[in-house]
C-alpha cells in the first residue's frame, strides 16, 4: 500500500479514536474530496487492501464499510460529492 495512502487511513482512524471511534461526517467528506481529486492515487490499491488496513488500526466495522464503499464507487467510474466546504480539501501526497 501507497504511504500517502496508509496515512490517511492512520489519520482518519486517529481522529476517529477522538470521537469515541466514529468516523464523523467531515471525515467522511474529507475522503471523498481526496478520492475525487486524487483517484491516481487512490487506484493503486484495492478496496480489501484498505479493509484490512483500516481494521488493523482498529477502526469500528461501520467506518470501515463507509470507506471501502465510497473506494468501491469511486473505482467503478462514480462520482463521489462531499460537503460544500469540503469539496476542495486534500491531503498531502
Amino acid at each position: 500500500m501507497p504511504e500517502d495512502i496508509k496515512s490517511i487511513l492512520e489519520l482518519t482512524a486517529m481522529w476517529a479514536k477522538g470521537y469515541d471511534n466514529h468516523m464523523k461526517w467531515n471525515e467522511e467528506a474529507k475522503l471523498k474530496a481526496d478520492m475525487m481529486r486524487h483517484m491516481d492515487r487512490w487506484r493503486l490499491v484495492t478496496t480489501e487492501e484498505i479493509e484490512k488496513e483500516c481494521r488493523s488500526l482498529g477502526m469500528r466495522e461501520r467506518g470501515i464499510k463507509t470507506i471501502c464503499n465510497m473506494h468501491a464507487r469511486r473505482l467503478q467510474g462514480r462520482r463521489l460529492v462531499p460537503a460544500p466546504s469540503y469539496k476542495t480539501f486534500e491531503y498531502k501526497h
